[in-house]
């Protein structure tokens, strides 16, 4: 059966040659999670949609075909153009490429598009990327099912501002006196910083590489071996 969608709210994520002229894009939907699509002939001088298909530009596409491969038909802009630019820039790659790598193909999840279009404004218009990326990190782990209870040890006690914890992926948090990161790359946070992330008033200087290290250590276990290209380039 042929599917036909039309005007669907997307962004791009990623895009590839395909053939000669054409490209295969990996967009970002609220109604079909994260799809490829054939778009023909963008790469071509004449191609009137190259300038449209651009990562961070709030989109309207639609498309037609049979399988798991369907052929764009039109795109059209939705708004003015979110510039990034210098970090930001870097932080809206590592934000794709964080999305391609978590959502599988079809997954539909509308938490995960508006936890997109948030992040993406943010880095727009906010000065620190780091509060908005981490609320991103931490929503799209939640919508893939792995939230992250950050106001709980793992043996149900309140996270208290002025104790620390060790992050462990298999058991949550874990109340420790060691102040340093350990051995085997387990981050310790301070009750403070944890509290401050839930309540999404994160502050700059030791909370936000706190924040950072634990949320670099809760997406391992869900991105394999592999590095994250953009990350490398954040760093």
């Amino acid at each position: 059966m042929t599917q036909r969608v039309s005007e669907q709210p997307a962004w791009l994520l990623h895009q590839r040659p395909w053939q000669e002229t054409g490209a295969l894009i990996d967009f970002l939907t609220p109604d079909y999670g994260r799809i490829s699509l054939i778009a023909r002939g963008v790469r071509s001088g004449r191609s009137k949609r190259r300038g449209e298909l651009v990562p961070f530009q709030a989109l309207s596409i639609s498309w037609s075909g049979r399988g798991d491969l369907p052929t764009l038909s039109s795109v059209e802009a939705i708004g003015d153009a979110t510039f990034l630019m210098g970090t930001a820039l870097s932080c809206g790659f590592y934000v794709n490429e964080l999305t391609l790598r978590l959502m599988a193909q079809g997954d539909v999840s509308r938490g995960c598009f508006a936890a997109y279009s948030e992040v993406i404004q943010s880095l727009a218009h906010d000065g620190a990327p780091g509060p908005a990326l981490r609320a991103f990190e931490l929503r799209l782990l939640a919508e893939q099912g792995y939230a992250l209870d950050l106001t709980h040890a793992e043996d149900g006690a309140a996270v208290l501002a002025e104790r620390r914890y060790v992050y462990d992926p298999e058991r949550g948090l874990v109340e420790t006196t060691d102040a340093s990161r350990t051995a085997d790359w387990r981050p310790v946070v301070s009750g403070d910083t944890l509290l401050a992330l839930a309540d999404k008033q994160l502050r700059g200087g030791e909370q936000a590489r706190q924040a950072r290290r634990l949320l670099e250590a809760a997406l391992r276990p869900h991105l394999g071996d592999r590095p994250l290209r953009s990350r490398e380039l954040l760093r």
